[in-house]
């Protein structure tokens, strides 16, 4: 029997390591997934960001974060 699963958009705060920046990001993953899981999956597929903060639910980023420039710069913030 397969296993199902809900999926959950997580908010990212990142750290671009070759230019200095804070950035966002979504990542769409597993929901209620501990944060050092995302840490560790992200960083592992990203390795030139650093995860600084993060949280589930892409409308729950704080307000602060919510003007920061997007990883993927096609992305509208």
């Amino acid at each position: 029997m397969e296993s199902v699963y809900s999926t959950a958009m997580y908010w990212l705060v990142v750290y671009d390591k070759r230019t200095g920046q804070f950035k966002n990001a979504d990542y769409l993953y597993q929901a209620g997934k501990n944060l050092d899981v995302i840490k560790k999956r992200f960083e592992k597929r990203y390795p030139d960001y650093q995860l600084m903060q993060a949280g589930e639910g892409s409308d729950n980023r704080p307000e602060p974060a919510k003007n920061l420039p997007y990883i993927d710069e096609n992305k509208k913030s």
